[in-house]
């Protein structure tokens, strides 16, 4: 089932908020709202929840040749690796040897996304969207939607690693790590927290961002980590702490400021971005690090089949490796010698708890996060 509750719950007044946030969040909320009623099947009438493939090219020459003939790829892109987009179009050109025309729009949140593409579907249109980055968690509300097309992408590159691909839909190009985010005037030495429970301390109170969403909390309710009811506790003690919720990027901007002390987790991409720029913020080494991937997929809907799994597998390249990183600031970890793979050992010393995405799609999982955003809220009933 799809979650709306890990959108935007904000402890301020709607009216506070600037109009044209309250205009991208009200159409995202009611994307989301329809998506609830949305049935699983495809713009064919077929049953897609089931694992309906995308019909694409037998080898990699036919890909190449479908590609072309098509010519283009619309894609809902993270907002990190806009720049990237026109790069990735020139790799495309330099592997293959045909141009893909890739128009790109980052507006889209994750969620906003898949409810578009869902909506699209029912209406038996034609997708919007060649190509979704999304991330683990959105592609199980994905899949529960129907949205996302199974592809056999070790049919065109057998070198890819089954770690590559998650359910056999995404082909996962980006993998972050999180946890909180300070500002290194304002905190320093022994004030600097080492443990997620140290974020409740009387001190910190109303100088702590956090998630819009419950994404970014509901994690730490895994076996793994601290387990529901230790998250739930954390949940309701830094709902008293009165945050403010936003995205990463309007998180860095308050505490590279000095309005707000520190994060209660931001991914590392934002992170490095804002670093490299020279924000003076530095990343708090806690007890438990999330690891969660990131990757593109393919609606069933989707106009442009094969052009839009040649860019995936160009992204999924060495070379596309290195554009990721160059512009998005991340790679992935099943990538030999990405800077993934080395950033938690560089960087942070806490265990890594990689999302477990059967345990945030059950249906008590569901409930517990309805219970964390009133938490984070201030909301101590919930």
């Amino acid at each position: 089932m799809l979650f709306p509750h890990m959108l935007s719950r904000s402890v301020f007044r709607w009216s506070a908020i600037p109009f044209s946030m309250r205009c991208k969040t009200a159409t995202a909320i009611a994307l989301l709202a329809l998506t609830a009623m949305v049935p699983a099947y495809s713009a064919r009438g077929e049953t897609a929840a089931s694992g309906e493939p995308v019909v694409t090219a037998a080898d990699m020459n036919a890909l190449i040749a479908a590609a072309k003939q098509e010519g283009s790829v619309t894609w809902a892109v993270s907002p990190s690796f806009l720049p990237g987009v026109q790069p990735l179009q020139a790799l495309v050109k330099q592997l293959y040897g045909i141009d893909i025309k890739i128009t790109a729009n980052a507006t889209l949140s994750y969620p906003a996304k898949v409810a578009k593409s869902a909506l699209e579907m029912k209406s038996h249109v034609p997708a919007s969207y060649d190509l979704l980055d999304i991330t683990d968690l959105i592609l199980v509300q994905a899949e529960n939607l129907g949205v996302a097309a199974t592809v056999d992408y070790k049919k065109y590159n057998s070198a890819l690693p089954a770690d590559a691909i998650l359910h056999g839909r995404m082909l996962i190009n980006s993998d972050q790590y999180l946890a909180p985010v300070y500002n290194t005037a304002k905190l320093a030495g022994a004030g600097i927290p080492t443990t997620w429970n140290a974020l409740t301390a009387p001190s910190l109170k109303g100088k702590i961002v956090a998630s819009e969403g419950v994404q970014d909390m509901i994690w730490l309710g895994q076996s793994d980590a601290m387990g529901p009811d230790k998250m739930l506790a954390l949940a309701k003690a830094l709902g008293q702490q009165d945050l403010f919720r936003g995205r990463y990027g309007d998180q860095l901007d308050r505490i590279t400021s000095g309005e707000y002390t520190i994060s209660t987790g931001i991914i590392t991409s934002n992170y490095i971005e804002a670093k490299n720029k020279g924000a003076p913020i530095a990343m708090a080494d806690m007890e438990y690090v999330r690891l969660n991937h990131y990757g593109t997929i393919v609606p069933v809907n989707v106009q442009h089949p094969n052009a839009s799994v040649l860019v995936s597998l160009a992204l999924a390249t060495p070379q596309g490796q290195k554009l990721h990183d160059q512009f998005g600031h991340s790679t992935a970890v099943w990538a030999t010698g990405a800077v993934a793979s080395d950033f938690p050992a560089s960087m942070l010393k806490g265990k890594v708890v990689i999302d477990d995405v059967a345990w945030l799609a059950e249906p008590p999982t569901a409930e517990l996060a309805k219970k964390v955003d009133g938490l984070l809220s201030g909301d101590g009933s919930k």
